[in-house]
């Protein structure tokens, strides 16, 4: 059997991320503990520069901000939906904002988007991951400009997660189930349920491909520094047990 493209990137990034792995748990107990401040870190680009083969740069030269993500497509991030729009996948996209780039202390923020492609709207209000017997809920994560009409028929709709102090342990928590990912391989993750609110609850999961998106962009920020967003960013985290 052929293999997928998201089998292929693991082939390539497993190697790098179980290399990473112990530095990774260091850096982020450090964090978590408040020996490293993540609102203080320049980010160094040179490991996204030299693993081009895993990650892409896209720089906004009139907003001097760049965005890195991974070479993983659509089609190995993507999630299934009852509406889905028949051109386009709905897909979870991990990614590294930087802020000015061009300047000698240019810092990242770490991001999920949550790209809702269907035949209507669904007026996605919040987003609750369901992590280790928690539900974590996130309000104020979509703007109605986010909301858009596609001209080849059906819509798009998006929600954001960028990485706060005030919310870092929904962070903690989705990263500490990467183990059996890096460990065991693409066989052993089990799927995130995720719950997109709107005029209705549509359940949705985070699947392996998913995953390995979000593992590389957090390796990639361990190893390269990064900051959490200002506190007022206008989300809240509310975290509750799993009914």
């Amino acid at each position: 059997m052929e293999e997928t493209s998201t089998e292929k990137y693991y082939k390539i990034e497993g190697g790098i991320l179980m290399k990473k792995l112990c530095a990774l748990v260091l850096f982020l107990s450090l964090v978590l503990v408040g020996s490293v401040s993540l609102a203080t870190s320049t980010i160094d680009l040179s490991y996204f520069r030299e693993n081009s083969n895993l990650y892409s740069i896209d720089v906004n030269n009139d907003s001097e901000v760049a965005f890195i993500t991974t070479t993983l497509n659509a089609a190995s991030r993507c999630f299934h939906h009852d509406n889905e729009h028949d051109q386009y996948y709905s897909t979870f996209e991990s990614d590294i904002l930087v802020h000015d780039y061009f300047s000698s202390e240019p810092y990242g923020v770490m991001r999920i988007w949550i790209n809702y492609f269907a035949k209507d709207f669904l007026n996605i209000n919040s987003v609750t991951f369901q992590i280790g017997g928690k539900d974590y809920t996130f309000t104020g994560c979509c703007e109605n400009d986010w909301k858009v009409k596609l001209d080849n028929g059906g819509v798009e709709e998006q929600a954001l997660i960028i990485a706060s102090d005030s919310n870092w342990d929904f962070w903690s928590a989705l990263i500490d189930i990467l183990d059996p990912l890096l460990e065991n391989g693409l066989d052993d993750f089990t799927p995130i349920p995720v719950i997109l609110h709107g005029s209705r609850d549509v359940t949705i999961t985070m699947d392996a491909g998913a995953a390995v998106d979000f593992a590389s962009i957090v390796i990639g920020a361990g190893s390269s520094g990064v900051k959490s967003a200002d506190a007022g960013t206008g989300t809240k985290l509310t975290v509750t047990d799993s009914k």
